[in-house]
């Protein structure tokens, strides 16, 4: 009986951390989607008809790449702790 036992409660453990985990991604993706709906927001009024447009908004979308690799760096690493973890 406890030979049955003791990995059930083991595969329920890690069940019950995966699920605490859906939390923390829901809330790193909203915080993506804002910053992404921020960058589109400073997209819309960037006036390109003046001079050196071009600069402004390559730097804009240089801010919206840096955001997006660091939310891949936070996935990334969040998973590779949670293999770490359980392997």
């Amino acid at each position: 009986m406890v030979c049955a036992l003791l990995p059930a409660a083991s595969a329920g453990f890690i069940g019950i951390r995966a699920y605490a985990e859906f939390e923390l991604l829901a809330h790193q993706s909203a915080r993506m989607q804002a910053a992404m709906q921020g960058a589109l927001v400073e997209l819309d009024i960037l006036p390109l008809d003046r001079p050196l447009a071009s600069q402004e908004l390559g730097a804009e979308l240089y801010a919206v790449a840096i955001s997006m690799l660091q939310d891949i760096a936070g996935w990334a690493q969040l998973f590779r702790v949670k293999t770490v973890a359980i392997g």
